[in-house]
């Protein structure tokens, strides 16, 4: 089988990267798995692990693999991981892409999708892993995407926009660094108010066949996403604008400041609007949602290592199993 032809989306949470993966999965020849999050539970875990060159730290990453398949729903050829794994050289980009083969094959796929929106951060570090590979990043506007954080994860507007800053200023290194063939950058409201204009482009880039049925990823037979993510229901339905602004009335002025304080220049320079509230608020809001951040993101990344690492000792999912519990 030769192999398949890669591409990436990123973007912030809740910002339609499965909306825009559930349409691409419709194209001929595309596979497009759950969420893989390579780079959290390999890559960026190498100081925790063994060296991937050894025994034991290979062993340590194709655990993590293997977990992650059995907890988020991912399918592949078990019997062509394990012979790609034993003739390839020991580094995480062929770990990859030995995975990626693995999740194309059972459908003897033509191009190989992955999304994950944490990756936005490491588009430099997969581009350089997989140097044919294509990238799409899909960005919304702050205040929407936190407004569906809050419901979703109930994250504070204040984690949501400083992650939303961080995206965007990788999308201006990407803008520089990479040439215009491999990466692109697209609107959510866009996508939803215009699906064909966004879409046809999109494909052209990718080397995908465009094809109507995109434009009603409601159609489609496999989801794209896991059992457990619920959240994500709404891309079962039909492609809606309905939800453009919908921060409008649901976030209070608070919120709104936040999020502009910190976001605001690079929200102008991305074509949205600004509500201006006082700065005041704005500075209220931090002081208030700080200690709660960072609280989170110690304890949460304390609480997910550990986890992590049982996974890669032990091969078997860990993470959302005591999540549910």
């Amino acid at each position: 089988m030769s192999e398949p032809a890669y591409f990436f989306i990123v973007g912030s949470p809740r910002s339609g990267t499965t909306l825009l993966q559930t349409m691409l999965m419709r194209a001929p020849g595309v596979v497009m798995p759950p969420e893989l999050h390579f780079i959290h539970i390999t890559y960026k875990r190498r100081h925790r692990m063994a060296d991937i060159r050894t025994d034991k730290g290979w062993q340590q990453a194709r655990n993590a693999i293997l977990a992650r398949c059995q907890h988020s729903d991912i399918e592949m050829d078990r019997t062509l991981f394990d012979e790609l794994c034993a003739t390839c050289d020991r580094t995480y980009a062929d770990l990859f892409r030995c995975w990626l083969r693995a999740i194309g094959a059972p459908e003897n796929a033509r191009f190989v999708g992955e999304k994950t929106p944490n990756h936005c951060e490491w588009i430099l570090e997969l581009s350089a892993m997989f140097p044919e590979a294509r990238f799409v990043h899909i960005m919304r506007d702050p205040r929407d995407s936190a407004l569906s954080q809050r419901e979703a994860f109930h994250r504070p507007a204040l984690q949501a926009a400083v992650r939303w800053k961080r995206d965007l200023e990788m999308h201006r290194d990407c803008v520089r660094l990479m040439p215009r063939s491999r990466y692109t950058a697209v609107r959510y409201e866009d996508l939803v108010t215009d699906p064909e204009s966004v879409l046809r482009p999109l494909c052209e880039l990718l080397g995908l066949e465009y094809c109507d049925a995109m434009l009603d990823p409601s159609g489609r037979e496999k989801k794209g996403f896991s059992s457990y993510e619920k959240h994500k229901l709404r891309t079962l339905e039909k492609v809606t604008s309905s939800r453009i602004g919908r921060y409008k009335g649901k976030m209070n002025a608070v919120d709104i400041a936040v999020i502009e304080r910190i976001c605001g220049p690079l929200m102008l320079e991305m074509g949205y609007e600004l509500e201006r509230k006082p700065t005041l608020l704005a500075w209220l809001g931090i002081a208030v949602q700080a200690p709660l951040v960072v609280w989170k993101r110690i304890v949460g990344d304390r609480r997910r290592q550990s986890m992590l690492d049982r996974e890669a000792a032990e091969g078997k999912p860990v993470f959302h199993q005591e999540k549910a519990a």
